[in-house]
């Protein structure tokens, strides 16, 4: 059974096999044969041929089944699902199934107002934070005469331009009751950051629930949108405004680096050539020396 189970695995990836000893005292050992493929689409074919084992069905593969329809609905939707999650059959809604029911069950929604607060709150501490880096990274102390790294550089300055006006303007395509962040509590204010008045967004999303939910998910001009625009522009992989900048870093480097190695030879040349010279003076030093002692010896002789 063993050798079987292998078998199994090994021709079929979405296929497990194993064996178990289920206890019995005659033939206590058993195939089981699973489908990693969830719903209808994962029943198996089992033929046994002459190996002489018997296959039995434990679970049948079948879909999830839920009927949509108003109490009493006379022609209810039959909507189903591979899996225990069903999408779609309410829009923005996934239901997850829990159990099989005859009665009717009744789902409500509405929309989680405090979670909307905590994602606009998130977005405008990460703006900020962003331009937190920005500042660090350009800022220049007059005292100590300390720069940033970015101090000066005009790639960053043009991020930070292009972000700003990613705020601040009107966006397109969305009601005159809500067309600007400022007009649902979101200011721009000192120091290019956003300041969020938490009451004000509330106020302006209760009155026009609709009117606040386009300007951040309109498409193609929403909050969303354009803002998703701006960092394509400035992250794209191989055009983007920082991809490019990054680029031209990277070419600099690289010719740094040729710079420095043609530096290094030259100085390489430069130290054998002196201790070339080096050793022709010792050289001529020392016949010197020698001259020196034959006069020395002569002029001993001589006296």
């Amino acid at each position: 059974l063993n050798a079987v189970a292998g078998k199994v695995r090994d021709a079929f990836g979405d296929v497990t096999a194993s064996v178990f000893n289920d206890g019995a005292s005659g033939s206590p050992y058993r195939l089981s044969v699973n489908s990693g493929i969830s719903g209808r689409a994962g029943e198996l074919l089992f033929d046994a041929g002459s190996t002489g084992l018997a296959m039995s069905t434990l679970v049948a593969a079948q879909d999830a089944v839920v009927l949509v329809g108003g109490q009493g609905a006379t022609n209810p939707i039959v909507v189903s699902s591979s899996t225990n999650t069903i999408s779609g059959a309410i829009p923005g809604v996934d239901l997850e199934l829990t159990g099989v029911s005859d009665e009717t069950v009744t789902v409500s929604t509405s929309r989680d107002i405090e979670q909307i607060v905590s994602d606009v709150s998130r977005f405008v501490d990460e703006y900020n934070a962003v331009m937190d880096r920005i500042e660090e990274l350009t800022a220049f102390n007059p005292d100590t005469e300390e720069r940033g790294l970015l101090q000066g550089d005009s790639t960053i300055a043009l991020v930070e331009a292009r972000l700003t006006r990613a705020v601040i303007g009107r966006f397109e395509g969305t009601t005159d009751a809500a067309r600007t962040l400022g007009s649902v509590g979101i200011e721009f204010g000192n120091g290019a950051r956003l300041s969020f008045d938490e009451e004000t967004f509330r106020e302006k999303y209760n009155e026009d629930r609709e009117a606040v939910t386009q300007l951040f998910t309109a498409e193609g001009t929403g909050v969303g949108a354009v803002l998703d625009s701006v960092l394509e522009e400035l992250t794209e992989e191989s055009s983007g405004l920082l991809s490019r900048r990054d680029d031209v870093i990277g070419d600099q480097v690289d010719d740094l680096n040729d710079r420095i190695a043609s530096l290094d030879d030259q100085l390489d040349r430069r130290r054998a050539q002196l201790e070339r010279q080096f050793a022709n003076l010792e050289s001529v030093l020392a016949g010197l020396q020698d001259q020196q002692t034959a006069l020395a010896q002569l002029a001993s002789l001589a006296g």
